[in-house]
């Protein structure tokens, strides 16, 4: 089932195994950096409800996902458009909106990373945990039993 749609690597574990639970689980996020393409951020940094994003790192976010920021927990609100003229080093940038604001000034090259379920704890017969990335929705890893 590796690189299979999630979807339907779901489907086909609970047909071939009606017994078990099904835990599909977003492979954890490495990590990411807050970027900058206006001159004010990059020198002063971030410090209302919100930070730029290089746009291939905030497109794994939705409103509702949460953020992990200066040991920091964010809930994404919105996710501002991409537009052209918005790049740093040729890379677009998005701003993302968090429905709390803030608790220190952010600066470029600071680390954020998604916060993704993590598999229950303790090993269990009757369940079937199935990695997979949020971006492409295919399975990364064969799945696992327990």
């Amino acid at each position: 089932l590796k690189g299979a749609r999630i979807g339907d690597a779901v489907y086909e574990v609970e047909r071939a195994y009606p017994n078990v639970k099904v835990e599909p689980c977003e492979i954890p996020d490495p990590g990411c950096k807050v970027a900058s393409f206006d001159r004010n951020f990059k020198q002063l940094g971030y410090s209302g409800n919100f930070v730029g994003m290089y746009a291939d790192s905030a497109a794994k976010l939705r409103p509702g996902s949460v953020v992990e920021l200066g040991g920091r927990r964010y809930t994404v609100e919105s996710l501002a458009a991409e537009t052209p003229e918005q790049k740093s080093s040729l890379r677009p940038v998005r701003y993302v909106y968090f429905t709390e604001g803030l608790q220190a000034t952010v600066r470029d090259g600071a680390v954020w990373r998604k916060v993704t379920k993590e598999p229950e704890e303790g090993h269990d017969d009757h369940r079937v945990v199935i990695w997979y990335d949020f971006n492409a929705q295919v399975v990364t890893e064969i799945p696992l039993f327990g």
